[in-house]
């Protein structure tokens, strides 16, 4: 149903019977979604969607990438992240791929389970530092030299 406004400008009239749009519908027509991010104070996140599903995001602080991650069937699947914010992604993660996505599948609110991570702090090109993130929940940490 239709309203006018001035006699020539045309606007749908809010039916209260009808449904109210969901987050989730949103979602499902969006190309990418903005919002705060989760790694640094006033950091924001884009994450770019397919058919409501995540493909990519980017995390940037102060004007400067400090995480990319890239989904595989709407999960993270890998992650390069710049954690001491000097403009180098030292560390990369790869999260485990499940089978199938949960029941409570939320594209902007999944979270990857930890395979690996690895950093490496000084600049050499070889990771120092490793982490392996078991199904048990236990961690081995291991440093290279």
């Amino acid at each position: 149903q239709m309203a006018g406004l001035f006699g020539s400008f045309l606007y749908p009239r809010w039916d209260e019977r009808q449904a109210r749009i969901s987050e989730r519908s949103l979602v499902s027509f969006s190309f990418a979604v903005e919002r705060p991010g989760s790694l640094m104070d006033g950091s924001v996140e884009r994450i770019e969607l397919l058919r409501g599903i995540p493909q990519r995001a980017l995390a940037v602080y102060g004007g400067r990438p400090i995480a990319v991650t890239e989904y595989e069937r709407g999960m993270p699947a890998r992650q390069r992240l710049d954690l001491d914010a000097d403009g180098r992604m030292e560390t990369r993660r790869r999260f485990r791929v499940e089978a199938s996505l949960p029941a409570d599948y939320d594209p902007l609110r999944v979270e990857g389970r930890l395979e690996y991570s690895e950093s490496d702090w000084d600049g050499d090109g070889l990771y120092e530092y490793t982490e392996r993130y078991a199904a048990d929940g236990s961690v081995e940490r291991s440093w290279e030299k």
